[in-house]
């Protein structure tokens, strides 16, 4: 049971948990095969968790989160990634500019997780990610709008192809190779 002082801070039901036990409990569980399974964590709210306010990327809610997540439970031999980066934010007190250049395309709120989309949708429109060493990039776009694409990892094509044809129209996700 659970003392009514920290039901009323947790959000816990004073008698017993909350709605929330199961999904804690399945996360709970893949943070303990962190070592053999990444876990996923999205996190999704206000221009605070976006950055806005922040005077560096890594000053976001959501950076500051992964920091302290990789802090408390550490995975041997990894560093870890950037997490995510949009294409484009609402932010005035720090820029993309480090990390991503557009040409051609159109900015887009149609899409996307919160205003970070952007419509590649020109011949030899791109968007070129720079100084950002990874494992792997995923490539969020929207099936139905027609056409390829197609990346390159170090200015050097991947060979892939990539048709954003087909129905019903919606999100999804594609690893660039290497």
């Amino acid at each position: 049971m659970v003392p009514p002082e920290r039901a009323a801070l947790s959000g816990l039901d004073a008698k017993g948990p909350g709605q929330n036990t199961r999904v804690l409990c399945q996360f709970r569980s893949q943070l303990a095969r962190r070592e053999s399974t990444a876990v996923d964590v999205v996190l999704m709210g206000h221009s605070l968790i976006e950055g806005e306010g922040a005077t560096a990327m890594a000053k976001r809610g959501n950076d500051r989160f992964r920091d302290i997540m990789r802090t408390r439970f550490p995975v041997a031999g990894v560093t870890g990634g950037y997490g995510y980066i949009p294409i484009r934010v609402a932010s005035t007190t720090w820029s993309l500019s480090p990390y991503i250049t557009t040409s051609g395309g159109t900015a887009s709120s149609a899409y996307g997780f919160g205003i970070g989309s952007y419509f590649v949708n020109a011949a030899a429109a791109k968007v070129v990610l720079s100084t950002i060493a990874c494992t792997a990039i995923d490539v969020i776009y929207i099936q139905g709008g027609g056409g390829t694409f197609s990346t390159k990892v170090d200015g050097v094509a991947n060979g892939d192809s990539v048709a954003t044809v087909g129905s019903p129209t919606k999100q999804k996700a594609y690893r660039v190779p290497g």
